[in-house]
């Protein structure tokens, strides 16, 4: 990502997790990045243009550690959805995110609470493709109910949760279990009655971003790419994996982040893969470039 946008979108999250979004300015900022306003205006148009930046970058980033995780869990077993939401709700409190979505949505800007509409479906649909992968085939026309329900119950009790006495962290590893047990017993009891309020199909209609032409190419990127990621991480002994992850955080960066991405850069650093790829994970290189070859045609 240029260095100077980025620069903006830090040091813009630290002015809005201290001042919150309605008493930030953009001299507050520029006073923080120390670039000249003429700079600012050229990545960004407004405020809302910047803390929009700011949240796909955090988004972005929890996405990625919660994709950590799944390098080295078992993606079936019911912990390690555990440990990805407590991360996940470990990382938009460290962010100050709770607040900046509290604020923004009572907010008048309609594309600001747009954007936080959208992403609360796609959190949605991440728990349920999660869920997709832990039950068994008879639950799911009923997941989708659950995964309503458990993103509920965790928002609920993360919500008063805040007000009661006691030790953060603990706490936030206690409302996770307790509310993902309580999950195990929904799904048995739904499969069991065979009661659905909602379709899963409705995801569909409810996210059609989620399926426009550059969105389903994007979304193949990063799964081609997290492919390569395990891939490595498997085969690789230390240093290569040090190597290859420094490569493969700057494609995540440049080819999810950037409006436009840098074809040459990105072809260079795949190609610096290709040299030193290992046959083991050679089919996972070769996908991966063909999902980055078709996603930069249409970025032309």
């Amino acid at each position: 990502m240029n260095n100077r946008r980025q620069d903006v979108i830090e040091s813009a999250h630290q002015v809005f997790a201290e001042k919150g979004f309605r008493a930030a300015s953009i001299q507050h900022i520029l006073d923080r990045s120390s670039i000249s306003k003429g700079t600012l205006y050229k990545y960004f148009s407004s405020k809302s243009d910047i803390i929009l930046a700011v949240f796909q970058w955090l988004n972005h980033k929890i996405e990625e550690a919660r994709n950590e995780v799944l390098l080295y869990r078992d993606p079936k077993d019911l912990e390690t959805l555990k440990e990805q939401v407590i991360l996940q709700i470990k990382l938009l409190e460290e962010y100050k995110m709770f607040a900046l979505f509290q604020e923004i949505f009572f907010s008048d800007d309609l594309e600001l609470k747009q954007y936080i509409r959208q992403h609360q479906l796609y959190e949605l649909k991440w728990m349920h493709h999660r869920l997709k992968d832990i039950f068994e085939e008879e639950s799911a026309p009923y997941l989708l109910d659950c995964a309503v329900m458990v993103t509920g119950m965790l928002y609920m009790h993360f919500r008063y949760h805040s007000h009661a006495p006691g030790q953060p962290g603990r706490d936030r590893e206690a409302v996770v279990h307790y509310c993902i047990n309580r999950l195990v017993e929904l799904v048995t009891q739904v499969t069991k009655s065979k009661e659905q309020l909602l379709d899963p199909v409705l995801l569909d209609h409810w996210a059609p971003e989620a399926t426009k032409k550059m969105d389903t190419l994007k979304e193949s990127v990063e799964n081609d790419l997290f492919q390569l990621k395990q891939a490595i991480m498997k085969w690789a002994n230390e240093d290569e994996q040090k190597k290859h992850k420094e490569r493969l955080d700057f494609l995540s960066d440049e080819l999810v982040q950037q409006t436009k991405p840098r074809t040459f850069l990105i072809e260079s650093i795949i190609e610096s893969l290709n040299l030193g790829a290992n046959p083991k994970w050679q089919q996972q290189l070769d996908q991966f470039k063909v999902s980055v070859s078709t996603y930069l045609k249409e970025c032309l």
